[in-house]
Order: C-alpha cells, then sequence, then structure tokens
C-alpha cells in the first residue's frame, strides 16, 4: 500500500513540482487559550512547514475576536483580519495564511478572550526542498520595493497551496498594521525592466488597517524577473509575501 508520503509526492511531482522529502505532520493547536498571544508550534532546525488552514471553536461565555500571527525573531505579524466568534461558536479557514516558514519560526494566534480552541493544519518537510515563502517585513520605502528576484539560473513559478500549481490562483498577499489605511499595487517584472503599466499584475487597491488583502498573481519567472509591491506608507508595521517555488 502507497504511504501518504508517496502520495503526496506522486501529485506533487506530476504537477511540476519537485520531490518532497522528510513530510510530517506535526500537531499545532491550543485549548483553551489565554488572551494575548499564543505560540503553537515552531518550525525545527533544517525544515520547513507550510501553515494551511485552521478550524476554531469558541467555548467561552462571550464573543472571541482572534486573528492568525506568525513570529518570526521575536516579532509577531498579522496575516489575517480580526475574526469575530460568537459564544460556543465554529469558524474555519482554508485561505488563512498559506505561508512557509522556516526554522525557528512559529504560528500564532491572538485572542482576546480566554477559551478559545484552535487547530492548525500543518505539513512539515525538509528546507532543501525548494518550496519557499519570500517576505518583506521592514525597511519599506514609499514607491516601489521589489520583494522577490529570481536568482541566475533559476526559473520560478508563484502559487498559494503547497500543490497548487496548475489551474489554481496564485497569491501575492499583504496585510496592513500600520494604524491606517495604505495604497498598494503589485507588478510582475521581466528582467531588466522597471515597473510600470506593462508589468501592472493587480491594480491600486486601498487596504484598511489590520485587514489582508490577497490578489491574483499567477506567473511562471524567468532569471532576474521580479515581484514589486508599490506602497504609499514607510512604516515597518506592514507585511507582504509571497510563495515560489525555485528550480
Amino acid at each position: 500500500m502507497a504511504t501518504q508520503q508517496n502520495v503526496s509526492n506522486n501529485v506533487h511531482v506530476y504537477l511540476g513540482g519537485p520531490p518532497m522529502t522528510g513530510i510530517k505532520y506535526p500537531a499545532a493547536r491550543g485549548n483553551n487559550l489565554a488572551s494575548g498571544n499564543n505560540d503553537l508550534y515552531t518550525v525545527p532546525a533544517n525544515k520547513r512547514a507550510m501553515i494551511a488552514s485552521y478550524s476554531s471553536y469558541n467555548q467561552s461565555g462571550g464573543t472571541i475576536i482572534f486573528f492568525t500571527q506568525i513570529k518570526i525573531g521575536g516579532v509577531y505579524y498579522r496575516v489575517e483580519a480580526n475574526i469575530s466568534l460568537g459564544t460556543l461558536g465554529t469558524a474555519s479557514s482554508s485561505t488563512t495564511p498559506h505561508i512557509f516558514l522556516e526554522a525557528a519560526e512559529s504560528i500564532a494566534v491572538n485572542t482576546d478572550l480566554v477559551g478559545l480552541n484552535i487547530n492548525y493544519k500543518v505539513i512539515e518537510f525538509d528546507a532543501t526542498v525548494p518550496v519557499k515563502t519570500i517576505m518583506k517585513l521592514a525597511s519599506w520605502a514609499s514607491g516601489d520595493n521589489t520583494l522577490y528576484t529570481v536568482p541566475a539560473g533559476k526559473t520560478a513559478i508563484l502559487l498559494d497551496t503547497l500543490l497548487n500549481l496548475i489551474g489554481g490562483v496564485s497569491t501575492l498577499a499583504y496585510c496592513d498594521m500600520s494604524g491606517g489605511t495604505v495604497n498598494i499595487i503589485w507588478h510582475l517584472v521581466p528582467s531588466g525592466g522597471s515597473p510600470g503599466a506593462t508589468n501592472l499584475a493587480a491594480p491600486l487597491v486601498a487596504v484598511a488597517n489590520n485587514v489582508k488583502q490577497m490578489r491574483n498573481g499567477i506567473a511562471t519567472l524567468n532569471a532576474g524577473d521580479f515581484v514589486n509591491i508599490n506602497v504609499d506608507s514607510i512604516t515597518n508595521t506592514q507585511i507582504a509575501w509571497i510563495n515560489v517555488i525555485e528550480i
């Protein structure tokens, strides 16, 4: 009988991705969580992990407001908008946050009341597999910001989920934590080019504070091609990311 890892590998390679090695499905859950930030899972050394989706339940006596975070270098970054969950209510997400974390990075949840139960779906694999998230966390400029450039000798595909290579919607993701509205524009720029109307990937959109914006960025890229995000804020309390396979 084929193992789950073999099945995952067969599907992934068929869709054009690299073989996945060292696959595990570790638990990332919290029960009756305290208010504030709660770390749920940290990626081990020499591994990456995809945070794919979650389900939650409110066992408290009131409405809970919570949101998913990632923790990098001791700093928490919001990766979704507030979720409001009534007493004894349930909520799930199949779109948040779809981020590949590196070793020592964590998935966390912030909640304003005691009583949240939450379970995240995690797929852990060897860090040698060239599937990863590229993030911009700091040093923002007002205007153009290069998020990712395909390295020399490589090609890349933008993706959303681990197996979403054919027929799915690739994602250009951004979350605003600046305290105000930020206007953003995405470009997919050919090597040697500059961001402009001819390589626009997603038109201007105003993103409100504490809101995540996900745009369609379906693309395969050659060496030197780059992904650009234009913002009108220099605050470092914003985050942008894409998921890529480099081969």
